[in-house]
């Protein structure tokens, strides 16, 4: 949906949050497909892959 393709999510030690990974155009897609799927989240925000 909207260009969003998941990566990978990663779970916290303590297991009271997750941070899941998407490559897509803009956050907005990201926030757009999370609300159509009925998924909750908390934050979206922009971000870039360093290596």
């Amino acid at each position: 949906m909207y260009g969003v393709t998941w990566g990978r999510s990663v779970l916290a030690a303590d297991r009271l949050r997750m941070i899941c990974e998407y490559d897509a155009l803009d956050a907005e897609s990201v926030r757009k497909a999370q609300h159509q799927a009925g998924k909750a989240f908390v934050r979206v925000w922009p971000g870039n892959v360093l290596q």
